[in-house]
């Protein structure tokens, strides 16, 4: 396969894997402002996210036990991305705000996020977060997150055989689940049927897309047949 081919095949496959943001996940109206500012902020980011944190961390406090509470400490948790270094300040961070995430919030939906978020943890962390968050007294949404980010690590260490039987169970156990704006079984089953080198050769026909509109109809790429359509993909990690 050509560079280019190898270029548009990732794109493609970029395209069955749903971008995972969460729709739920909105912080508390009154963490808006202190957000637009930390986004506006013309600091470094680093330095925006050291002024802003304490005032998550407050608000976390008053809150302390609710789901508004645990909103601001994933913010925190996740933005925690700003701290690395080659010394591992944004790892230990990040590892010790998990820990008392999942101390206080033992039964969560909103622990799925320290199962996706795993860009800030060291894998041996990480992996221990999975261990925990797979227990079956964990709600179906975390078990399905954990799943899910098990899959992929072996789907990224070329281990497909093995993530396989996991993505099957994804599809089995917990298919109907919302993620953002598809399901855990949408997810899974992108991963289990990737498209065929083959098929993206350049000149042939796209494959299908399907997906939901801004207004939350079905749509797919072949409804535009005929048309010129861009495409802009985008990811959140």
């Amino acid at each position: 396969m050509t560079a280019m081919g190898r270029r548009l095949l990732a794109v493609l496959l970029g395209t069955a894997l749903p971008v995972l943001v969460q729709a739920g996940d909105k912080l508390p109206a009154d963490l808006e402002p202190l957000e637009k500012s930390f986004k506006e902020s013309r600091k470094p980011r680093k330095e925006a996210y050291l002024d802003a944190r304490p005032q998550f961390e407050k608000y976390a406090a008053e809150h302390a036990g609710t789901e508004e509470g645990l909103q601001a400490r994933l913010w925190v948790l996740q933005n925690t991305w700003w701290l690395k270094d080659d010394k591992g300040a944004m790892e230990d961070e990040a590892a010790k705000i998990a820990d008392g995430i999942l101390k206080d919030y033992p039964k969560s939906d909103g622990l799925a996020r320290l199962a996706e978020w795993n860009y800030v943890f060291r894998k041996e962390k990480h992996a221990e977060l999975l261990e925990a968050l797979a227990a079956p007294e964990q709600p179906a949404a975390v078990r399905a997150a954990t799943a899910l980010a098990r899959a992929i690590r072996l789907h990224r260490a070329g281990e497909t055989d093995k993530a396989r039987p996991v993505l099957e169970s994804i599809v089995e156990n917990f298919g109907e689940i919302k993620r953002g704006y598809t399901t855990y079984g949408a997810i899974a089953g992108a991963y289990l049927n990737v498209h065929d080198p083959d098929d993206l050769a350049i000149g042939k026909p796209a494959p299908e897309i399907s997906g939901v509109s801004p207004d939350g109809k079905p749509m797919k790429l072949s409804d535009y047949n005929g048309r010129v359509v861009v495409i802009d993909f985008f990811g959140d990690w």
